[in-house]
């Protein structure tokens, strides 16, 4: 079966030899144009990610700092001796959660 891609055509096939020099010094100055906007438009996300990244550390600075005034306000009132299988530095396993349906 033939498609477009079998469709033969000049399109791409001029030689640089058959472009005046003019024309090709516009191509070369358009194709570092295109470059440098793409490294600006980098740059910006490169910026945000770098600031979502800080977010995310902020973040999770201030969940230690919440966590550890948690545990002590529940070692002062002697909760931690009362549940003898709750360990402040084990790792937290996520809560599995039962299926559900929604009816229509």
């Amino acid at each position: 079966m033939r498609g477009a891609s079998n469709i033969r055509s000049s399109a791409g096939r001029r030689t640089r030899a058959a472009v005046p020099k003019q024309y090709r010094q516009h191509e070369l100055f358009m194709q570092v144009t295109c470059l440098e906007m793409e490294k600006a438009r980098r740059g910006v996300e490169r910026a945000a990610a770098a600031n979502r990244v800080s977010d995310i550390d902020t973040r999770l600075v201030a969940i230690d700092q919440e966590r550890e005034s948690l545990l002590s306000q529940l070692a002062e009132l002697g909760a931690l001796t009362a549940a003898p299988n709750f360990s402040p530095d084990a790792p937290s396993r996520p809560a599995t959660m039962g299926g559900f349906r929604i009816q229509y």
